[in-house]
């Protein structure tokens, strides 16, 4: 490594995600002028800590077997099919850029709750299956914010059966971050089919493109009530726990039937 450089971050991020990508690195980790930036790029591959991905450019993986990796981390997550690499990317930022800004929150990704609380999903109905979105942020004082990254739609049943799954699980909101009109009507549909208490857990929707810009300024859709994220954060900071009195912004949405 050049000299005082150890991807120790980097090392704990790529645990989570399974990955490091230039993107990112550039965002987060680098440091010095764009020559010392890329020295320290070229010898996290020189080194052998991470590995180039064998079809995507410019994202590495982690060699788990490399003994630094064993001293940062016992625990990791695999790199993901090439395929989902975007998807995780866009994860891994969301992650990245409300820890950085909101320091006191608690930030997880999908990876880490799964390992904290483990899903008892075995020999379970697919109406009956629990699951932890894409990223989780808590509040210091209760609430908590399920943000799930939806590129692709999928089917109307997988949808009903995850707003089944957030009946019983304790956020004060959803965020879908969507890339087409028609997955947000879908999603829509999903949430009305089951019936789903918006009155008590509120759902939002923000395009893709704005949530990439700048997720702090990207406006949240949330009934018919349109406000930035970081708005919606400050509201929710103010509530004592999570199940107690919904934030005065959301309880302003005028919810209304699909």
């Amino acid at each position: 490594m050049p000299a005082k450089y150890e991807p120790i971050e980097e090392v704990k991020f790529a645990a989570k995600i399974g990955f490091l990508s230039k993107k990112i690195w550039e965002e987060f980790f680098a440091r010095g002028n764009v020559r010392w930036q890329y020295r320290c790029w070229k010898r996290l591959v020189d080194s052998k800590i991470f590995i180039p991905h064998r079809i995507a450019k410019d994202v590495l993986v982690m060699n788990a077997r490399h003994p630094f990796v064993g001293k940062v981390t016992d625990s990791y997550n695999r790199a993901p099919h090439v395929n989902q690499l975007f998807h995780d990317e866009i994860v891994g930022l969301t992650y990245l850029r409300i820890a950085d800004r909101l320091k006191n929150w608690g930030v997880f990704v999908e990876a880490e709750l799964k390992r904290r609380e483990p899903l008892q999903n075995r020999g379970k109905k697919s109406s009956q299956v629990m699951k932890h979105p894409d990223v989780l942020a808590t509040s210091p004082s209760g609430p908590r914010i399920a943000i799930e990254i939806e590129l692709s739609r999928k089917s109307k049943t997988r949808y009903m059966n995850a707003f089944r799954a957030y009946r019983s699980k304790a956020v004060s909101l959803i965020i879908f971050v969507v890339r087409s009109s028609s997955t947000l009507a879908i999603i829509r549909r999903a949430a009305h089919e089951v019936r789903f208490p918006e009155n008590e857990i509120p759902i939002g929707f923000c395009p893709l493109h704005e949530w990439e810009q700048n997720l702090f300024s990207a406006k949240i859709d949330v009934g018919r009530n349109s406000n930035p994220f970081l708005e919606l954060i400050r509201s929710i900071e103010g509530t004592p726990k999570v199940g107690h009195k919904m934030p005065q912004l959301l309880a302003n949405a005028n919810f209304c039937e699909n």
